[in-house]
């Protein structure tokens, strides 16, 4: 007997729905992979440009849109904004 269903018409139903859901976790896991390392990057590039002064960034670098808890992550400590002194 196969692992996934193929003889009657709802065996086939259940195929099709389970592939598809299979497909649709994996898109939704790289989707989310990728957009963590983009803003990952973004914000290394951020805080390397305040350790280094002298770099030039190109133009459209200032137009990227991302969550700026990324950037503030190293300054939010305990998890309460702004920092207690």
């Amino acid at each position: 007997m196969p692992a996934i269903p193929v003889g009657t018409a709802a065996e086939k139903l259940l195929r099709s729905d389970l592939l598809r859901s299979s497909w649709m976790f994996a898109i939704g896991a790289l989707d989310a992979y990728f957009c963590e390392a983009y803003t990952d990057l973004v914000a290394a590039t951020v805080s390397s440009k305040k350790r280094q002064l002298t770099t030039d960034l190109p133009d459209w670098f200032s137009e990227i849109k991302f969550p700026i808890r990324r950037v503030l992550e190293e300054y939010i400590g305990d998890g309460v904004w702004p920092p207690r002194t």
